[in-house]
């Protein structure tokens, strides 16, 4: 891969971010919500496994390898979890920055979505740089 594509690819990764700018709101214990609800409830709530939230970069890749080898926008959004509203900006995001694209299907006559060949080189480079960070501990 040529060092003007990598660049390129590090900036998409490094601006996703900044693109898919959405304000998140901060998580509240139910108890906080509701005023004199038992305090039981948030011991409940502390006692259980915090799941982390994913990051924009991983939900980019969660669409990229739904759409791999092309998919409907309902099927990318169900295997990647999100929103519609969610998933159109991110799908605005990826064909503007051509790691995806519209492509009419021939015999069912829908639109289907294809990963680039720079989608691609992208999913590569992820894979490589989680695979190296998973492998070193802090």
């Amino acid at each position: 891969m040529a060092s003007s594509e990598l660049a390129a690819l590090k900036g998409i990764i490094f601006n996703a971010t900044d693109a898919i700018n959405k304000p998140r709101r901060e998580p509240q214990m139910v108890s906080q919500m509701v005023s004199g609800f038992p305090s039981a409830l948030s011991h409940a709530e502390e006692g259980s496994s915090k799941q982390r939230n994913r990051t924009r970069v991983e939900i980019l890749v969660n669409i990229l390898d739904v759409a791999h080898d092309g998919a409907l926008k309902t099927h990318i959004m169900y295997k990647a979890n999100l929103s519609h509203r969610q998933l159109e900006r991110y799908m605005t995001f990826l064909e503007s920055n051509g790691l995806l694209r519209a492509v009419w299907g021939l015999s069912s006559r829908k639109l289907r979505y294809q990963v680039t060949e720079k989608g691609i080189n992208f999913l590569s480079e992820y894979s490589r740089l989680s695979n190296y960070f998973s492998e070193k501990s802090l």
